[in-house]
């Protein structure tokens, strides 16, 4: 609660955001209702009670109060309002909480135009994203697009659950298949070179596909925003992995892959397991390790670290 408030306070402080506006986005939102879409609550007397995300327990001690509008663990302490909540469970600043909450209700929450714009910039590339990532779902299960790819997946022994729960895809061998698909339903090709999901051609005759004939990994932050994409060739092409470049949405550095699928255990556990590979981060999940994250073809970064950090020390 107190981090929460604090961030509250200094951002009003500088005049960034106001009490009111503040106040209102609160009196809009029950906060059992946010809660329960990341807790399984029952109702005991006038609260609602459930295990607590923030860390493992058998028996429930995480208490929501719709008449004060607060939760509170009895067993790590943790407490707060609805802004904090959604803070520590997503990792996502005061800021951001307060604007996704204000979206929701109707309610807009002042920005600078730069601001303004940077969010502008990042909401259309998860528009973008979420298009291909329906595309690269829709290939997969296609009897003769996706035949390649989900034999290759059975010769890994990824099952079926762990193909939906990932989210994987494929690409199609249409150098132009997915330029083509976006620019159907409505994007610009400049939306989809700022996804990284399309190239220019070098003698500046249209556009083709980033990722052509490939496995494709979803990469999804902590507010299950689809925020890029790994590819794994399907043949001999080269390189046999391919990344989404950097954009407003999506740092490499920055992100692990299955960690929103992961938070949870890592709480739960106090442990996170750190591994190089899509495929190595996935088979552990699948074998149970839910606790296991990937970095995306770097090394293991101070931001990583940091991210890590906000649910363990180990």
């Amino acid at each position: 609660m107190r981090d929460g408030n604090v961030g509250a306070e200094t951002l009003v402080g500088r005049g960034l955001i106001s009490d009111e506006i503040k106040n209102r986005i609160r009196d809009r939102v029950d906060i059992a209702d946010v809660v329960g879409q990341h807790v399984s609550l029952r109702r005991a007397g006038q609260n609602l009670v459930g295990l607590c995300p923030f860390h493992q327990e058998k028996s429930p001690s995480f208490s929501v109060s719709s008449s004060k509008q607060m939760f509170y663990c009895f067993g790590c302490k943790a407490g707060g309002d609805v802004f904090a909540f959604l803070s520590k469970v997503t990792g996502a600043t005061f800021p951001e909480v307060l604007r996704e909450l204000g979206d929701k209700v109707g309610i807009a929450v002042e920005e600078s135009p730069a601001e303004r714009g940077q969010r502008g910039h990042a909401h259309r590339i998860e528009e973008v994203n979420q298009a291909a990532l329906t595309w690269f779902q829709s290939n997969l299960r296609d009897s003769q697009l996706g035949a390649t790819a989900r034999e290759y997946l059975i010769r890994r022994g990824i099952q079926q659950s762990t193909v939906e729960m990932f989210r994987l895809g494929v690409s199609s061998s249409d150098w132009e298949g997915l330029c083509k698909f976006l620019a159907r339903k409505g994007f610009s090709a400049s939306d989809s070179v700022t996804a990284g999901l399309i190239t220019p051609r070098p003698n500046g005759n249209g556009y083709y596909d980033k990722f052509h004939g490939r496995l494709m990994f979803t990469i999804t932050d902590l507010r299950k925003r689809v925020v890029g994409f790994g590819g794994r060739v399907l043949g001999d092409g080269m390189p046999k992995y391919l990344n989404s470049p950097d954009t407003p949405l999506f740092k490499k550095g920055q992100t692990l892959f299955a960690f929103e699928q992961a938070r949870e255990a890592i709480v739960r556990t106090k442990t996170v397991i750190i591994v190089e590979g899509y495929f190595d981060a996935i088979a552990l999940h699948q074998a149970g390790l839910a606790h296991t994250v990937a970095t995306l073809g770097t090394a293991l970064t101070a931001e990583h670290v940091q991210a890590l950090r906000r649910f363990t020390e180990r």
